[in-house]
């Protein structure tokens, strides 16, 4: 066997999910050791489902730089004088990935990033599955922010506020003095939606960073009880309550789901995949409480927290998570003066309505529409590098397919467009005990679809056949899933 330091990683470009040829995948039959040309053609994410083509390859993970290879750490205005210079404020994944494909297009242009946090890389959607697994938050982290930047050969700024921006001198005004730019990019993300609780109790808990993921941990390992004396209630039942109920209930966690409305992912599911997700969570433990709201959070006398619902029922846990979805931060564009609606609003080749500030990522809305996911930062980083580079580039959205990482019962889904929601109609291709496929015709043609269990491994398939006449049978037509 090769030295372990010739092993290779690969990342799925849809869900972020990273192949360790050294660590293997266990649970898929792949044994430590297995590269990744040697993994079967039918082998699948295990978090999303699509296959081995979806994956792309890691740069090797880079070494701690010496403190002194890279300047990581800014502090003063000395440095940031270049009227040339790209910067970017915001240090999730959207930023990062401009840096990384802006510096392959450009091997000289000074690149500055701006992050409140340390800037170290990881990826966002394994926040949500990864206590089954037992994963520490020191290993979610891919690549801290210094060795990162090191590699990149950009100048990372961490731990730093952005005060205000002066658009008229081009400079972002922060605590540690002003920061010249030629061609600004916001990639301020999103962040967890709160609601405020009588009762007193601390506000639940959010998972939408490494920080909160290592506030959860600390909590479900508070006082060293088994899992199975921990109990979680999540408060939200679209993507991220769903996987994070999945995930804890894998974990031995008790977890009582709140949702406001009829059944899970409300808006997305067709209604019998969310009656199939509903029992596959409801399998693994999960106690439902639909068509519900809390209406106060307080502490017990036995020092666990009691969530009060309308109607009368009471839930007590030890930990309360909130899964209401996501804001986007536009508080900074709203207050330079930027155009924002939902997020902060992008044209087709991500400018905003200043043409030396651009937005990519959570936070900006295209089209009327805001995209949350890997794979579109990704097509947005990618279109918006070329553009700045230089060579514009009008953004392409790509499907809009869903994943559902609940192991429990892997979901994608392509939920059909405003423009067909009520034109058509979903039609069962096949339901059995492996899973459904479901399609979604409008005006004769396929507008979208729906895929759970086995099935769910097709979205490639199905993907290429968006747009394409409707092909199902008067058979398959009587059977319709809503």
């Amino acid at each position: 066997m090769s030295n372990t330091d010739d092993f290779k990683r690969y990342i799925c470009k849809v869900c972020g999910y990273i192949y360790d040829e050294a660590r293997g995948d266990p649970d898929s039959g792949l044994a430590p050791g297995t590269r990744f040309e040697d993994i079967p053609d039918d082998w699948y994410c295990p978090d999303c489902n699509v296959t081995k083509a979806d994956f792309t390859a890691l740069e090797p993970r880079a070494a701690e730089p010496d403190t002194t290879a890279v300047a990581s750490v800014w502090s003063g205005p000395e440095g940031g004088n270049d009227p040339d210079a790209i910067v970017i404020i915001g240090g999730g994944m959207a930023g990062w990935a401009l840096a990384e494909s802006l510096r392959e297009r450009d091997p000289h242009r000074t690149i500055r990033l701006i992050t409140a946090d340390s800037g170290d890389y990881y990826s966002k959607p394994r926040l949500s599955n990864a206590i089954q697994r037992e994963v520490a938050p020191a290993d979610l982290v891919e690549e801290t922010g210094p060795a990162r930047a090191a590699r990149l050969r950009i100048e990372l700024m961490p731990f730093l506020r952005v005060l205000d921006v002066q658009r008229e001198r081009k400079r972002v005004i922060t605590p540690r003095g002003g920061i010249a730019y030629g061609q600004l990019v916001l990639a301020t993300g999103a962040r967890p939606r709160q609601l405020a609780f009588a009762g007193g109790a601390e506000a639940p808990l959010v998972v939408n960073s490494l920080d909160d993921y290592r506030r959860l941990r600390v909590a479900l390992e508070a006082g060293a009880a088994a899992p199975e004396r921990t109990r979680v209630a999540i408060i939200g039942a679209g993507l991220v309550g769903c996987e994070l109920a999945d995930d804890l209930s894998a974990g031995g966690y008790p977890v009582a789901l709140v949702e406001r409305a009829p059944g899970p992912l409300s808006g997305l599911l067709p209604s019998l995949l969310a009656e199939d997700l509903r029992a596959a969570l409801e399998a693994c433990g999960v106690q439902w409480h639909t068509g519900a709201t809390v209406e106060r959070i307080e502490m017990s006398e036995q020092g666990c927290r009691r969530l009060s619902l309308a109607g009368g029922d009471t839930i007590e846990a030890e930990v309360v998570i909130s899964a209401l979805g996501l804001v986007p931060n536009r508080a900074l564009a709203e207050r330079i003066g930027l155009a924002c609606h939902q997020g902060i609003e992008v044209d087709a080749f991500l400018g905003t309505t200043d043409p030396a500030i651009h937005a990519l990522g959570d936070g900006c809305e295209f089209d009327g529409r805001l995209r949350p996911y890997v794979e579109t930062l990704r097509g947005q980083a990618a279109a918006l590098a070329r553009t700045l580079s230089g060579e514009p580039t009008a953004y392409q959205p790509d499907a809009g397919i869903v994943q559902v990482k609940t192991s429990s019962l892997p979901l994608n889904v392509r939920p059909p467009q405003q423009s067909d929601a009520g034109a058509g109609e979903w039609v069962e291709i096949v339901g059995d005990g492996t899973g459904r496929h479901l399609e979604y015709y409008a005006r004769g043609r396929v507008a979208g679809f729906a895929l759970s269990g086995v099935h769910a491994r097709g979205v490639r398939e199905l993907e290429r056949r968006l747009g394409q006449p409707a092909s199902a049978s008067d058979e398959h037509r009587h059977r319709l899933a809503s």
